[in-house]
């Protein structure tokens, strides 16, 4: 009978390196679903309000009197306006009126369903629960974040564009992973 090789077992890797490996991961599959949708081309026809609130309509699946809304909160407000697509990492006071666009357009019921429904598309069923049960515990998860943390997600969403390393993304970084870990689906990543 033949004597199977000796295997030599890889070292266990610390729990906490671990544990940011998956949050990583996890970050970089929730912003990839978000982001998904994020990219358009502002037709001759459209100004750059336009474009912004059909792309943030577009990625959260918002009706056309929410597009409309926020259209008419980024022609009010260039602070706001100028989060989305930008580069660079926003200062507070711009986080602040781009929240504040938001707000005014779209109902915490509405952007819990919408990140729930995009995030949840993006990752497997977990081993205990089905797809619907992961979308509906985003959504409460969502829905029960204070407004400061429910504005870091979204904003942070928003300026998907701003840099990785920046404070915005790091912060939303946060909220997503607690959002996945809360939710099972951090470890089946």
């Amino acid at each position: 009978m033949p004597v199977p090789p000796a295997t030599t077992a890889a070292p266990a890797r610390p729990r906490r390196a671990r544990r940011a490996a998956v949050g990583l991961l996890s970050l970089a599959l929730a912003v990839t679903a978000v982001a998904g949708c994020s990219t358009s081309s502002t037709p001759a026809n459209r100004s750059d309000s336009e474009d912004a609130a059909a792309t943030i309509s577009g990625i959260f699946q918002f009706s056309a009197d929410q597009q409309a809304c926020l259209k008419d909160g980024f022609d009010g407000d260039s602070k706001a306006l100028g989060v989305v697509g930008s580069t660079e990492e926003p200062s507070a006071e711009a986080q602040a009126a781009l929240a504040s666009v938001l707000d005014a357009c779209v109902s915490v019921d509405q952007f819990a369903a919408g990140f729930a429904a995009r995030i949840a598309s993006a990752l497997p069923p977990s081993g205990t629960a089905d797809g619907a049960s992961q979308v509906r515990c985003v959504t409460d998860q969502v829905k029960a974040l204070d407004d400061t943390r429910r504005n870091t997600l979204f904003v942070g969403l928003v300026a998907i564009t701003a840099p990785p390393t920046g404070a915005l993304a790091i912060a939303r970084g946060e909220v997503v992973n607690s959002i996945t870990q809360a939710c099972g689906m951090a470890s089946q990543l």
